[in-house]
């Protein structure tokens, strides 16, 4: 990996801006201007050391240069604070942006998923990675800018002062900047692996965490310990790595920084012992001034370009998620389908070299009517699922289906709230009657009978203080009250006892008897009688369609998972006295 360039990464930060661009760019020139106003009272220390030399520095000239440093330093102050002002709110403004249209792209008609299956995490980026730009744009940008602007007018004033002072600072900045790009370079190497370590790690603490009651259960202490040290170790030994071979080469340009005051002390001497016109001591003290004008921000601005290498990646993930959610048209948007859905031989595939998910997949659900899809593990149910609820868009053929759509996960996500607030989110305008009617439906009065609260109880951060069966009741009873024209279900009774799983399956008839268009992808086959289409899905292709008798009758698939149906239903413990 090379070294990213710093106009590359402020190029594609500011491209990020949007319509805040041009406000960023005015307080890039007021920094500019502040960097500026920053050598004003060391070029009128150098300009009293002149006047002293000439010997017609007077009581009313101090005062002057004493006035005219107050003076700088206020409108220095002044320059800061607009443009401190301008810069945060630009870039404020811009995550914001960001994250709404992040937010939109997930959620459109097309939402992009290549990114996401790619392995790009949408709450990094739209978190992490965008407060990175957020400061990128709002401190570091605007610093750089400021640190190469104090140098620069330093230099200039010292080629007036004493140009061989200024050339001497010129010839070791020259020998620095390749050693800045080397230690770079050797930095950014790294940076892809020490971020990754750092991911691996964390993954590894929190998976430790999690699971600690099934460690504990199954006596998995040694074996699950020795993978989190693992992880530990492979973070310390980059670390360690890093430490080796990129501290040297950052101290060997902290080391050039420092010469640049012997450069010019060195330049200094040279100016007095050839006896130049002039080279007094005055003179060459406010040389010597002007030198550490240079030299102090140039150090400071090393210490700001550190961070390059993680703000470039940061940069570019944003940037590619902009791409691939929000900015790059998808395939045609979905038309709408009455209130059924029609799949028109859709193909959908991952990217990543594994054969399509789905394959030339047609499909037809007209309102009124169950449809039962069933197959084994890696069918492609579950991503049939999605392509219908829009959540991903297909790699090629039609998505047909109303404007409006509910949709239960097999994992379902709840909001932090009340029970009735996440049940509301189905349909805000409810009547509390409705909301009621729709719990029964999903069989999840009862739960809300035995919360502390009832309909007030919290839920917590994604549900966390429900069990997984209340969870999906919820969002069931969410999905009913939405009175969606298509309602599409993953596992919807996954986490079901037999007699709340016939309620569910009644509600789901009468909500096909009522004209919903009801698709429920299943492995527990006891609703399949009820559809009036079961299709199997092998290999991500249509294997058969028909009523549960017709499929059962010609599908080997289908009689295998029925088989296995009946032989569950059959089960029970027994006991012996």
């Amino acid at each position: 990996m090379t070294a990213p360039r710093l106009h590359t990464v402020a190029r594609d930060a500011l491209f990020l801006a949007g319509p805040g661009r041009s406000r960023l760019l005015a307080g890039l020139v007021l920094r500019a201007l502040e960097g500026v106003l920053a050598c004003g009272p060391a070029i009128l220390a150098v300009l009293a050391l002149v006047d002293l030399s000439s010997g017609v520095l007077d009581g009313a000239r101090v005062a002057g240069y004493a006035a005219g440093c107050l003076l700088l330093v206020g409108l220095q102050s002044a320059t800061a604070y607009a443009a401190a002002r301008v810069t945060w709110t630009a870039c404020y403004d811009t995550g914001a942006g960001l994250r709404a249209a992040g937010v939109r792209g997930l959620v459109g008609p097309w939402p992009g998923q290549r990114g996401l299956l790619a392995g790009d995490d949408a709450g990094t980026v739209l978190g992490s990675d965008i407060r990175v730009v957020e400061n990128y744009l709002g401190w570091t940008l605007p610093e750089l800018v400021r640190l190469t602007m104090t140098p620069v007018t330093a230099l200039v004033a010292l080629f007036v002062v004493e140009p061989v002072v200024a050339a001497s600072l010129v010839v070791v900045q020259a020998a620095g900047a390749p050693v800045y790009r080397w230690a770079q370079g050797r930095y950014a190497r790294f940076a892809t692996e020490h971020r990754d370590s750092r991911a691996d790690l964390d993954k590894a603490v929190v998976e430790h965490v999690d699971g600690i009651e099934v460690i504990r259960a199954f006596g998995l202490v040694e074996q699950r310990g020795n993978a989190l040290g693992r992880a530990v170790a492979a973070y310390r030994d980059v670390n360690t790595r890093i430490l080796r071979r990129v501290v040297p080469a950052y101290a060997a340009f902290v080391l050039l920084v420092d010469l640049l005051v012997v450069a010019a002390l060195t330049g200094a001497a040279a100016v007095a012992v050839a006896g130049a016109p002039g080279a007094d001591g005055a003179r060459v003290a406010a040389a010597l001034v002007l030198a550490l004008r240079v030299a102090q921000p140039i150090g400071e601005l090393a210490g700001r370009l550190d961070s390059l290498p993680r703000t470039a990646a940061s940069v570019a993930r944003v940037r590619r998620f902009y791409d691939e959610h929000v900015a790059v048209a998808g395939p045609t948007p979905p038309e709408e389908a009455g209130d059924g859905l029609i799949l028109d031989g859709v193909t959908f595939s991952y990217g990543d070299g594994r054969p399509p998910a789905l394959d030339h997949v047609s499909l037809t659900c007209p309102p009124a009517t169950l449809t039962v899809v069933v197959g084994t593990s890696g069918a492609g149910k579950t991503s049939l699922l999605h392509l219908a609820a829009r959540l991903w868009r297909p790699t090629m053929g039609q998505v047909r289906t109303p404007a409006t759509v509910a949709f239960v996960p097999q994992r379902p996500c709840l909001f932090s709230g009340s029970v009735l607030d996440n049940i509301l989110a189905g349909r805000p305008d409810a009547a509390f009657a409705q909301v009621e009617a729709a719990a029964r439906a999903a069989a999840c009065q009862h739960v809300v009978d035995e919360l502390p609260g009832g309909y007030d109880a919290e839920v917590g951060e994604l549900g966390n203080r429900l069990s997984g069966g209340e969870r999906q009741r919820v969002a069931l009873a969410r999905a009913l009250l939405s009175d969606a024209p298509l309602l599409l279900l993953d596992e919807p009774v996954a986490a079901l006892d037999t007699g709340h799983e016939q309620q569910v399956i009644d509600t789901l008839t009468r909500l096909r008897d009522e004209g919903t268009a009801v698709v429920v992808v299943t492995h527990r086959l006891a609703i399949a009688p009820y559809a009036d289409q079961v299709v199997v899905l092998a290999g991500g292709r249509v294997t058969c369609t028909g009523t549960h008798d017709q499929v059962l009758a010609t599908s080997a698939t289908y009689r295998a998972l029925w088989t296995a149906h009946e032989r569950a239903g059959r089960w029970r413990l027994s006991t012996r006295g």
